[in-house]
């Protein structure tokens, strides 16, 4: 896999994504949500990339 220097991002999606299709498949789910902190992020833009979709925002308060 890969350039010999490890496993490329697209490369890991792929398998990521496989794995998650054949449980949502054991457990009859419908929807995959995958947490991303910011949305300028290098995580964020991949995942885009991907064909991720914002779904809503959650908010947090420190107390």
């Amino acid at each position: 896999m890969g350039n010999g220097m490890g496993i490329r991002g697209t490369e890991l999606m792929e398998c990521t994504m496989s794995v998650l299709h054949d449980v949502r498949e054991m457990v009859g789910g419908g929807l995959v949500y995958l947490e991303c902190e910011e949305e300028n992020s290098q995580a964020y833009g991949f995942y885009t990339r991907c064909g991720f979709k914002e779904f809503d925002h959650r908010y947090s308060r420190i107390v």
